[in-house]
């Protein structure tokens, strides 16, 4: 018969992890049955332990610290009254817990673990944010519900919801998370079908083809150079550099070469998973000398360099580009007004500029670049893209970095963006649009 003790919060808070793969049990003698067992990573668990049909099984209530000793010695209680009354527990038995005090097969439960174990684990930094944000959000949707009561239905309603509110891109990303996230649940064997696999995409979703005409391109640099730190800049990075909006706000000083005047983008923030050396142009070194600097001045200098760059509080990059784009929008709005009355026109008959989105800036590089006469795989090799003629058997024996033609590239595109001529013929950087303000 093993040792029994009065368990108590304290006695079970200091139990050591168990040595060697011999895991032991506490048992309580208040509650017969009742033991708490500690692995040898330290995790404890109460169980209970009871002959059933003429054979000794055993069940796990849950974990410690989320499963209290009070509320253990209760549900212990419960279930050796069904086996006093001839009833198997283990055909009702309780929902395991997660550490958090979550419910495993709950759709919150089933999310924290799935962000624990596979998101951020096995996703780039890079993406683990468009996965887990959506997550998360459904949580106030469908936090308590058990996974296995989620079906096609309450995800055909989930999506035509966000559809309705005019944001079918969203819903398309919300329906591929889904999917990834049920599938994981079918291997977890909390479920035993994706509910998702039967769901049709909710939106059909066309390639994107807007470039920005320089008329266009040389609006949004003179709107940005009205705006204030962090946005105004680093708009105007993404369209000098043609990099992605997630891998500048990323930026960190650590990543800046000031001998050779590069950006070097590691591969854990890239697309592809690849390091990324991006040549720094005259216009981008002026933007990233006159960011300001967070931090005490006794500060340690590798502590310093791991600050990012585009940020508002030294801690965290950039977010919220929705509003930032807004305000683009607006101070081009203006200026063209302000153009129309000087002109004579209607200011109330201007139209803003078309729609546009903040990747539309690095795919109108890309085909400013080809303007210019650069070539295709200079280009692609600016963008870093893993497609064209870095993709297949070129890609795998093709690695002359071509750093010499990217400078070259990206110092001419500069060139080009900083000197785009107004309707007047005036350069941009001496145009009084300042005055677009009073209108």
């Amino acid at each position: 018969m093993p040792a029994r003790h009065v368990l108590t919060d304290k006695q079970i808070a200091n139990a050591k992890p168990a040595q060697g793969k011999n895991r032991y049990t506490l048992w309580d003698a208040v509650v017969p049955s009742l033991g708490l067992r500690v692995t040898e990573k330290g995790a404890k668990s109460f169980i209970v332990q009871r002959r059933m049909n003429g054979r000794q099984a055993m069940l796990t209530l849950g974990q410690y610290p989320a499963l209290a000793l009070i509320d253990a010695r209760e549900r212990a209680q419960d279930l050796l009254k069904d086996v006093t009354r001839g009833v198997d527990p283990r055909q009702n038995r309780p929902a395991p817990v997660t550490a958090s005090g979550q419910r495993k097969d709950s759709f919150e439960g089933a999310v924290e673990t799935y962000i624990k174990r596979e998101v951020e684990k096995h996703r780039r930094p890079s993406t683990q944010l468009g996965i887990i944000r959506p997550l998360r959000k459904l949580i106030t949707r469908w936090g308590t519900l058990p996974v296995s009561q989620i079906g096609p239905k309450e995800i055909i309603d989930l999506l035509d919801e966000i559809v309705d509110s005019g944001a079918p891109v969203s819903a398309n990303r919300t329906y591929s998370v889904l999917r990834r996230f049920f599938r994981w649940c079918v291997e977890r064997h909390l479920i035993a079908n994706n509910p998702a696999a039967v769901v049709r995409k909710p939106s059909k979703e066309e390639s994107r083809s807007r470039n920005l005409s320089d008329e266009e391109l040389r609006e949004v640099w003179l709107a940005t150079g009205r705006m204030d730190w962090p946005f105004g800049p680093f708009i105007r990075m993404a369209m000098l550099t043609g990099q992605r909006r997630n891998e500048i706000a990323g930026m960190t000083r650590a990543e800046l070469d000031e001998k050779t005047l590069q950006w070097v983008i590691p591969g854990a923030r890239t697309k592809n998973g690849k390091e990324h050396i991006v040549p720094l142009a005259a216009p981008v070194l002026v933007i990233l000398a006159d960011a300001p600097r967070f931090g005490r001045d006794d500060e340690a200098e590798e502590d310093q360099r791991a600050r990012p760059v585009f940020t508002t509080n030294g801690k965290t990059g950039v977010s919220g580009f929705s509003n930032a784009k807004e305000r683009v929008d607006l101070e081009i709005m203006i200026a063209r007004k302000h153009l129309a009355k000087v002109a004579g026109k209607d200011p109330e008959r201007v139209k803003p500029l078309p729609a546009w989105t903040m990747h539309d800036l690095r795919r109108s590089c890309a085909t400013g670049m080809g303007r210019l006469g650069i070539l295709p795989h200079v280009i692609e090799t600016v963008l870093n893209h893993s497609s064209g003629f870095r993709s297949g058997i070129a890609g795998v024996y093709q690695r002359h970095p071509y750093l010499a033609e990217r400078r070259q590239a990206l110092e001419a595109w500069a060139h080009h963006l900083a000197n785009l001529p107004d309707q007047t013929g005036t350069p941009p950087n001496v145009v009084p649009l300042h005055k677009a303000r009073r209108a």
